[in-house]
């Protein structure tokens, strides 16, 4: 279930990373920025703390 849940969020950070390399509009940019620094976190701390 967890590894499930690591996986699914390396995809969205995969996905969000492309979008935001791909976006050409500044402010859609930087909310997606956001939002990959929190699917990171999350993604860092899954890590740290099963492991």
């Amino acid at each position: 279930m967890l590894t499930t849940f690591k996986i699914m969020l390396m995809a969205i950070a995969f996905i969000l990373t492309i979008g935001a390399v791909a976006e050409e509009k500044e402010h859609l940019r930087k909310d997606i920025q956001y939002i990959l620094v929190f699917v990171i976190f999350a993604l860092t701390a899954t890590f740290i703390f099963t492991n």
